[in-house]
């Protein structure tokens, strides 16, 4: 965490302005002063210097409360887009009065916005963690400028800002979007029925039906009662969710729609791309990656932190061919003995329906485009 050095009393009270109430109590005291000159009333000039008297000590009391603050703030590297994220501040009071009416302001940025909590108060020599939640729209890599707090301590006349030093860079990885679970049901055609048997019954696993008792399937797999039903030993067979690899190709060329769908459809299929990603690796699928970035990118497995991280960096910075460069087949990316027997998922950047085909050697390849056909711009954000 950053921590802001110790600032001036010339700087705090150029940091200090009025607030609404406390215009209002300088133009009271204005006024008062402007009828005693007139009218040489005593009585106008006591109330002018009350009012001109309180409103010095609430501008004072904001500039005393700006230089007794003290704070740090942090927050995580890589995010999500369109996902809230923690942003960490230490705020501390290192004067010797009670500090309320501390509020971190809750502005739009270029990239960026914060969900504040309410108005909080900090004792004297004391810190408190405060936890505010950023919010990042886009993928790519961001500046994120830090957030900036008043305080309006001791009655509220007066409001000092405290900008906090230094800006952190983040990586917002795409944002996480649904997927259609009929694409990655595995049928898991490369686990041999030894070693599907061999896996069961555990929970979460689906019946593919029964089979003959072959020498090394596991005793638990044995369906006793049908075996008895037909006098031989049976074995029942599971299918795992998880069984088997999968592949996830991302084609990013968009040049044959109109330019208004072009970053819509980057940008859900990088989406769509991570999403894919994550919810393979979550139900323990072996998942590679394919890309063109434009630079090529195969990643043969992104079962550790590293290679995940590495996958979703490269999507997160994905940057569509250009129109004049050849069109690039990320499938060609893939070696043959990988595709062989592997759920292949090419998510596509364009408008139209998913769909089944036949890639090289028989596999199976279910195309995902990013836009759903019908699908229109709607207005700029």
């Amino acid at each position: 965490m950053e921590e802001g050095p110790r600032r001036s009393w010339a700087a705090a009270l150029g940091a200090t302005r009025p607030t609404r109430p406390g215009a209002r109590v300088l133009y009271g005291g204005g006024l008062f002063l402007a009828v005693a000159f007139a009218t040489g009333k005593p009585s106008f000039y006591a109330g002018a210097s009350l009012l001109l008297a309180l409103y010095l000590v609430g501008h004072l009391g904001a500039a005393y409360a700006w230089r007794s603050l003290e704070i740090r703030w942090d927050c995580p590297s890589r995010v999500f887009a369109a996902a809230p994220f923690p942003v960490r501040l230490l705020v501390h009071n290192r004067g010797r009065a009670f500090l309320a009416g501390i509020e971190i302001l809750r502005e739009e940025l270029s990239a960026e916005k914060w969900r504040t909590p309410a108005r909080f108060a900090v004792r004297a020599g004391a810190a408190i963690p405060v936890e505010v939640r950023g919010l990042v729209r886009h993928r790519g890599r961001h500046r994120l400028a830090p957030p900036r707090i008043e305080v309006r301590w001791p009655f509220g006349l007066a409001v000092a800002l405290w900008d906090t030093p230094g800006e952190r860079e983040v990586l917002a990885y795409p944002r996480r979007v649904g997927v259609p679970s009929r694409a990655i049901r595995s049928r898991a055609p490369e686990v041999s029925r030894r070693e599907v048997a061999a896996a069961v019954p555990r929970g979460g696993e689906l019946l593919r039906g029964v089979r003959g008792w072959a020498p090394g399937d596991a005793p638990r797999a044995i369906a006793w009662r049908a075996s008895a039903r037909h006098g031989k030993l049976l074995t029942r067979e599971f299918e795992r969710e998880d069984a088997g690899s999968a592949i996830v190709a991302l084609d990013a060329d968009a040049r044959d729609l109109p330019a208004n769908d072009r970053t819509a459809a980057v940008e859900r299929a990088c989406s769509l791309a991570a999403s894919l990603l994550l919810r393979l690796r979550a139900e323990g699928r072996r998942t590679a990656l394919a890309a063109w970035t434009p630079e090529p990118v195969f990643l043969g497995s992104v079962a550790g932190e590293r290679a995940l991280g590495r996958a979703l960096e490269a999507l997160a910075l994905l940057e569509p061919s250009p129109r004049s460069s050849p069109r690039r087949d990320p499938l060609a990316l893939v070696p043959r003995g990988t595709l062989r027997g592997a759920r292949v998922l090419l998510v596509k950047a364009g408008r139209g329906v998913e769909r089944t085909t036949r890639g090289a050697g028989g596999t199976a390849v279910v195309t995902l485009p990013s836009l759903h056909a019908g699908y229109r711009p709607g207005p700029a954000r």
